[in-house]
């Protein structure tokens, strides 16, 4: 879903190249409900594919709930309008640094260094307590199977200090491999939980009360998501080991569920990782050999299919059926190209040429681009989608300040074709 209020921005980036950077850019808000649901769904893809990567390398998978008690229930402790004491349930995460740290030290001890995998999500309980806990996904490869399930189990149970550990009532503890669709997505629609943090009445309150200030005071108790680098990267793989990459960029990733299949596009950070390589030390990146690759296959077809829509849509298609003769006399100066067969070779210039090729590049690749002053585009589809200021147009490049006839221009190239002001036609 798209973002329903993205925000604008001013392009940062240390490697902005004049010309080619586009100044400002647009970036989704995050809190819309378009947003929410894709975040979700790239969660969950993500999600999914560790699990698989772990079940296809003889690993494993547990899925523990970690519930405060009410004697450790962290608490934001604030001073309301009435200058009485009150508070609110939040989130201690240092609670989820100490857990894993002790959970992983205990493996290293016994001679196991290399670490599991974690995804880690916070959430507020049932309306009336709000008792915060964890739903956690722990990913233990193939390293860790001299341990039982059980050991395993009684291990996660025994280092959490906080509380009680328990499991989803139908899925279980441990993540069953035939229903990895469901695990998956269990967990990932608490990635955008933190919005529900501002519903309960007391936080209002305090927000209204304390302003800016509240907010900063909050913001390191809300409800997160924290996870392990590279969660879900063998997409990467997956996507790169198909036999048609380019469907998964055009079409999504299909996911087959009870209820039929779902096509969800590729996550940013898998994207990223397949189109781009990054200097750290520069700041800069460039395109893979697979991105460029990739590029080229969706980019052409891209500008060929906007082309053709860009034509199609066109009013100056039937330009000559929509606009009267008294009209063209009225935009076309009298005694001066009169001619309606001048006029068709001009239209039909533009609809044989390149016209609409360069017009969806245009579109698709500089437009707001810095170098180039949109009113100096006399391509915009403005002029095409409405008859009168096409005539105006047409009136334009016949005036004489324009220097130029009808004849000389109709023997141009598109690329040769001087830049007239917006102002100036319209």
């Amino acid at each position: 879903m798209a973002c329903e209020h993205p925000n604008t921005f001013v392009n940062r980036t240390r490697s902005f190249l004049l010309g080619l950077d586009k100044p400002m850019f647009t970036s989704p808000c995050g809190k819309c409900e378009g947003c929410r649901k894709d975040m979700q769904n790239q969660w969950w893809l993500r999600v999914r594919q560790e699990v698989i990567d772990c079940y296809d390398k003889g690993g494993r998978v547990f899925f523990p709930t970690f519930t405060y008690s009410e004697r450790c229930m962290p608490k934001h402790y604030y001073r309301n309008g009435d200058g009485r004491v009150d508070f609110f349930p939040c989130f201690n995460h240092q609670d989820k640094n100490r857990y894993l740290n002790s959970f992983r030290k205990q493996f290293e001890r016994e001679g196991i260094t290399k670490g599991f995998k974690y995804f880690w999500v916070s959430e507020y309980g049932e309306i009336n307590t709000k008792r915060g806990h964890y739903h956690a996904l722990l990913f233990f490869d193939a390293t860790y199977n001299k341990y039982s399930d059980e050991e395993i189990i009684q291990r996660i149970k025994d280092h959490w200090a906080f509380g009680i550990v328990g499991a989803n009532k139908e899925l279980g503890m441990k993540v069953n491999p035939y229903l990895i669709t469901q695990n998956s997505s269990y967990v990932s629609k608490y990635t955008t939980k933190s919005l529900e943090f501002f519903d309960q009445p007391k936080v209002k309150a305090f927000i209204e009360c304390k302003g800016m200030i509240g907010l900063k005071a909050v913001k390191d108790k809300l409800p997160k998501k924290f996870c392990s680098k590279g969660i879900g990267k063998g997409l990467v793989d997956f996507i790169k080991d198909s036999d048609d990459p380019k469907k998964f960029f055009l079409e999504g990733i299909q996911i087959l569920m009870d209820e039929g299949s779902k096509n969800i596009n590729i996550p940013r950070y898998i994207y990223d990782k397949l189109m781009f390589r990054y200097d750290k030390e520069t700041g800069f990146k460039e395109m893979t050999e697979f991105g460029q690759n990739i590029s080229q296959q969706i980019f052409e077809p891209q500008i060929r299919e906007s082309a053709s829509n860009l034509r199609m849509q066109s009013l100056a298609i039937n330009i000559r059926s929509k606009v009267s003769d008294k009209d063209i006399e009225q935009f076309i100066p009298i005694g001066y190209d009169k001619d309606i067969n001048t006029l068709a070779k001009l239209i039909n210039h533009y609809m044989n040429g390149r016209t609409f090729e360069q017009l969806a590049i245009y579109k698709k690749v500089f437009k707001g681009m810095t170098i180039l002053d949109d009113s100096d585009y006399i391509f915009l589809e403005d002029v095409f989608y409405d008859e009168k200021k096409f005539m105006r147009y047409a009136n334009r490049i016949n005036n004489e300040k324009c220097r130029i006839s009808i004849s000389d221009r109709l023997s141009q190239d598109w690329t040769d074709e001087p830049m007239l002001k917006k102002d100036s036609y319209l």
